[in-house]
């Protein structure tokens, strides 16, 4: 995928749109960062993310290659300390973000067909009451 050129005010959207709110960040609100970002108050928080939904998608996944060691950090401190408050909560949080991220648990599906053929079945008859 080639990398398209961005205005200045997209990628300052984009910037905003994955930093928290004690960063100066919209902490993941579309809407917050437009406006951090300069855009016209009138024109769409849709039109925006439409026009940069490659883009979002992209620094998502990155987002989540960022934060993966964090998540786990705390399914391994759990380990270490199973009793602590939230434990299944903070676990299960930790599984979807690495899931997400691409570094969780992967199933495969495999197929296959010795014959090569379809076997077709006639149509299921009703039995008759007696």
């Amino acid at each position: 995928m080639t990398k398209r050129s961005l205005t200045e005010q997209q990628q300052k959207f984009l910037e905003l749109l994955f930093l928290s709110e004690e960063e100066g960040g919209a902490a993941g609100d579309a809407v917050l960062a437009k406006k951090l970002a300069g855009y016209h108050p009138g024109y769409s928080t849709k039109m925006v993310v439409a026009s940069l939904k490659d883009e979002i998608v992209e620094a998502t996944k990155n987002y989540f290659v960022q934060v993966g060691p964090k998540a786990a950090m705390k399914i391994s401190g759990v380990m270490d300390d199973p009793t602590q408050l939230g434990t299944k909560e903070m676990l299960m949080a930790a599984k979807e973000l690495l899931d997400r991220g691409g570094l969780g648990k992967t199933e495969n599906v495999n197929i296959s067909s010795s014959g090569g053929g379809v076997l077709l079945l006639p149509q299921k008859r009703e039995q008759e009451e007696e």
